[in-house]
């Protein structure tokens, strides 16, 4: 009984990734951001994905996964005059530095050219003396579309 159940596993484990190589999401996706239309750039190596935006004084990393129909991202954020630029002093910065500041939740419509979803940033509580980190939470999600350029 036990092996019948590693086998069904194992199965469903494939297909599930079988199912990602049918969808490609790699290129460019473009959204309308904050800052106006921001572009993302995507690769996908079956059910990993990862991407970059640059952006000045710093860029995101985005990584995730892909399980055919539901992305799922985190976004790193780096670079010292960009986290700055948001409102962080150095010191807070630097630790925030490379730490996931937003999760990204999509579905797949009009045969991969569009992602509807939602975003959720993160707050981030601290304090300028000594330069200390009190909380990190998500969000509410806020809705978010891409589409592929």
């Amino acid at each position: 009984m036990f092996s019948f159940v590693v086998i069904i596993f194992f199965l469903v484990l494939f297909g599930l990734l079988i199912r990602t190589f049918g969808r490609n999401l790699s290129g460019v996706w473009k959204f309308a951001g904050p800052n106006g239309l921001e572009k993302i750039s995507l690769t996908q190596m079956g059910p990993l994905v990862h991407g970059t935006q640059k952006l000045p004084g710093g860029y995101h990393l985005y990584k995730g996964y892909f399980t055919g129909s539901k992305l799922v991202l985190n976004r790193h954020d780096f670079g010292m005059a960009y986290l700055q630029e948001q409102g962080f002093p150095t010191k807070v910065a630097k630790k925030l530095e490379g730490s996931i500041m937003a999760r990204m939740e999509f579905r797949v419509f009009h045969g991969n050219a569009q992602l509807k979803g939602q975003f959720f940033p993160q707050y981030i509580k601290f304090i300028h003396s000594p330069p200390t980190i009190l909380e990190k939470c998500f969000l509410k999600g806020v809705k978010r579309s891409w589409t592929r350029e």
